[in-house]
């Protein structure tokens, strides 16, 4: 496996008198306008890149090559930070001690825990290691009032603990109504505080991305590692990274404030809020976050910075010494099957624009409808003469056409021997002239009812 870096003072290489905030800038964008994490990170992790190299943009036969993504093998580095509820009682294996002065300026802080070999230990803020005190600027002089602590623990006294205070982050919400500074401490108290210690997670990741290392999927395809010594120089061990790790999510300043507005004043709490997308964490009016909400919060929120810290300090954190070769992968490309002849399209589309031009000239300038019905049947020829007059002229078979003296048929419109208004063949002399050369406008415009001759034909030419 490879190797993090053997500055063990500084394993992500950053001098600590920098106020260094990239990683809370990072999130931040993430999270409230979803840009994307730095390359090889996602949520959780960030993955030793591999060398990328831009697969070709056509094969062999000269068909086009789109890359879909490049997947690969290689090392994923996480934190597993477990976080626990400090309670305020004393007898528990994990409380805190959180006593107010006269006037809320100043608050007795400590937290106390039952090691594993049965010592119990208690740690301070860092600020304030002997007395064990955080000093607090009074903003607020009456009503609700809230207060946000992340802090650093160093050991009380400087009791031998093994190292255990300062692997700790602590984080608190508290709520606080008095009516009186000077009677502050009688106030109406609720705090909620929990304690994380974070493990390093190292696995062997399969990992899809991007030709520029944006990570599109993971899967893990390996058991975590159980010892992650081997992952390190030999000056460096995982305390010393989670420590600076710890140094870079804590407030740089040691001073906490009393407020009764809803704005936050340190970046761990303000990635919270965008991560809830709410202020009830830091809203005065609003009670306390439970312990189980804010250990999940917490928890998610370091995987994310720690996963970010490396993505930003990769070439200070990983030795040299780490060979990308070791890792295979490979591109995937999506290939066009589908080939047409340039000229044969070029064909094919005047084909069909002549069509449309033929199409258009057809259905605009075809003849009007001028029979009241088509003449496809011997019933529809027969509806055409039939109640009229010209049938006296063929009654006998072996009739003279001289019954008809005038010898003139007509189409149109006339009065059959029926009585009816009909539209069809008549002697010419019967026939009246068809006035109305659009009848179906004058069926939508006139109801049959307003229609002058409601015996009229529906059908007109």
């Amino acid at each position: 496996m490879p190797q993090i870096g053997n500055d063990s003072l500084n394993p992500f290489g950053i001098v600590s008198i920098v106020q260094y905030y990239d990683h809370f800038y990072t999130a931040m964008s993430n999270l409230t306008q979803n840009t994307s994490l730095p390359a090889w990170v996602d949520q959780e992790y960030f993955y030793l890149p591999f060398d990328l190299v831009a697969p070709p943009t056509a094969s062999s036969s000269g068909n086009s090559l789109d890359l879909e993504r490049i997947q690969g093998t290689t090392f994923g580095f996480g934190a597993n930070p477990t976080c626990l509820e400090l309670s305020t009682d004393q007898t528990n294996n994990n409380s805190v001690t959180f006593e107010l002065s006269t006037n809320a300026t100043n608050i007795h802080f400590q937290t106390s825990h039952m090691l594993p070999n049965g010592t119990r230990i208690n740690c301070g803020p860092r600020s304030n290691t002997r007395g064990a005190n955080l000093g607090i600027a009074l903003s607020s002089p009456a009503g609700p009032s809230a207060l946000e602590i992340i802090t650093l623990l160093d050991p009380v006294n400087n009791a031998d603990d093994g190292g255990f205070c300062t692997s700790l982050l602590v984080a608190g919400w508290v709520r606080l109504a008095f009516n009186d500074v000077s009677e502050a401490q009688n106030g109406t108290l609720s705090s909620t505080f929990i304690a994380c210690t974070t493990t390093l997670s190292v696995a062997q990741f399969e990992v899809f991305v991007d030709l520029n290392g944006y990570v599109l999927q993971s899967n893990r395809s390996s058991d975590f590692a159980t010892n992650t010594t081997t992952n390190f120089a030999k000056n460096t061990n995982e305390t010393d990274l989670f420590k600076q790790t710890n140094n870079l999510l804590a407030p740089s300043t040691t001073g906490y404030q009393w407020h009764n507005d809803s704005f936050t004043s340190d970046w761990m709490n303000s990635l919270l809020g965008f991560r809830l997308q709410s202020d009830v964490l830091v809203n005065p009016l609003a009670p306390v976050p439970s312990a189980e909400q804010a250990i999940t919060l917490m928890q998610d929120q370091y995987k994310q910075l720690f996963a970010i810290l490396l993505g930003l300090n990769t070439n200070s954190t990983f030795s040299e010494a780490v060979n990308s070769t070791l890792f295979s992968y490979q591109a995937i490309v999506i290939e066009s099957r589908i080939f047409i002849s340039d000229l044969m399209f070029k064909i094919t589309l005047v084909i069909l624009v002549l069509q449309l031009i033929v199409a258009i000239l057809y259905y605009t300038h075809r003849p009007k409808r001028f029979l009241p019905r088509m003449p496809t049947s011997i019933a529809s020829i027969i509806a055409f003469v039939s109640a009229s007059r010209a049938l006296e002229d063929f009654e006998q078979l072996d009739g003279d056409i001289a019954n008809n003296k005038e010898g003139r048929y007509g189409y149109g419109r006339s009065i059959g021997i029926d009585g009816r208004t009909r539209v069809g063949i008549e002697k010419q002399r019967y026939i009246v002239p068809l006035e109305n050369r659009n009848p179906d406008l004058r069926r939508r415009l006139w109801p049959k009812w307003a229609s002058k001759d409601g015996k009229e034909p529906r059908t007109w030419i």
